[in-house]
């Protein structure tokens, strides 16, 4: 199975790449051509410009600093499973070591080879002594008391990790997830009208979008009666959660990329308030509570909400992708137990 889906995802991915650049292309078609009628082209391009620049801008940063953040998890978490292997061999090892005797027969040693105290030399005195260019060695015995004495004090200074049995672990990788699907369907909701918006409506900018919040989930799943589309979310949450735990990875990288490309959307219809961000008409009049320019309501004010509500999703998906990873590292799903995020 896995090997068809490696084998099918690229003409999947490049059909779906097609579709929408062919879409794309025949909007933008329509409009030049619509804007050259009326002559307003150059407005146009103007518009267009903002644009791309906002959609290009967004969605390299935000991509880079997904992926990058799950790149560098799962080298981390690669690199922690490996140590903690190495520590345990050691310990076995450690362990092995101090069940020898220590042993009464000295030895003179060279690197290449070992010599009983019968092969060596006298002194007047009749002392023994080393043969040229031999070095007197420890005992074994010895050698293997001080390091499990070490072990034991490294043991006892160091700060027992956090541990999850299979109750928790399931709870918290449940919850991770569900935060997951819930901001998928959050942003999917604001999404999809920007793709063919209602031309009828007359908008020349489209609202502020509404920040993941417990407040935004509200008016999202409890503003209307329970119905179809309810179940239809519910379970569209469902399908993202169970994928969430069978191929971790996979789905985060993919989320991390679909992510990106909403935000970059939602943004650049916002090129409007982003233009008089920058070219603001002061109206010479304060407010009475923070003494600013009123202006600043009207021109600052929605893009400083629009940076919110970009970097409080990018933030918070970072951070739980992040966790979700190590979470499902070394096998604790099906081990059912978590041995920790360090050593």
């Amino acid at each position: 199975m896995k090997r068809f889906w490696n084998q099918i995802f690229p003409y999947v991915a490049l059909i779906v790449g097609l579709w929408l650049a062919w879409d794309l292309l025949a909007n933008l078609v329509a409009e030049i051509l619509w804007f050259q009628e009326v002559d307003y082209l150059d407005s146009f391009l103007l518009r267009l410009e903002t644009q791309l620049a906002l959609w290009f801008g967004v969605c390299f940063i935000s991509a880079g600093f997904l992926l990058g953040n799950l790149f560098l998890a799962s080298r981390l978490k690669q690199t922690q499973e490996s140590s903690l292997a190495r520590d345990s061999a050691v310990n076995r090892l450690g362990n092995n070591l101090g069940d020898y005797q220590p042993n009464q027969t000295r030895f003179y040693q060279t690197s290449n080879q070992v010599q009983p105290v019968g092969q060596t030399r006298l002194n007047l005195s009749g002392e023994v002594l080393p043969p040229p260019g031999y070095r007197y060695r420890q005992d074994v015995g010895l050698a293997s008391a001080r390091f499990k004495e070490y072990q034991e004090t490294k043991a006892a200074q160091t700060i027992p990790p956090l541990t999850l049995d299979l109750r928790s672990l399931l709870l918290v990788m449940l919850l991770l997830c569900t935060v997951v699907g819930l901001m998928l369907l959050h942003y999917g909701t604001i999404t999809l009208p920007l793709w063919h918006p209602e031309l009828g409506i007359p908008h020349v900018t489209p609202p502020l979008p509404a920040a993941f919040s417990w407040i935004s989930l509200q008016q999202l799943l409890l503003s209307q009666p329970f119905g179809s589309e309810q179940i239809w979310q519910l379970g569209f949450v469902a399908v993202v959660v169970v994928a969430l735990v069978i191929k971790p990875q996979f789905c985060l990288r993919a989320i991390a990329i679909a992510f990106s490309l909403s935000w970059s959307l939602i943004l650049s219809y916002q090129w409007g308030r982003v233009l008089q961000y920058f070219h603001p008409t002061a109206f010479q009049l304060e407010e009475p509570q923070f003494q600013h320019d009123i202006s600043f309501h009207v021109f600052n004010l929605p893009v400083w909400q629009l940076l919110d509500f970009w970097l409080g999703g990018l933030f918070l998906f970072g951070l739980v992708a992040v966790v979700i990873i190590y979470i499902a590292s070394g096998n604790s799903l099906s081990q059912g137990k978590f041995p920790g995020f360090s050593e």
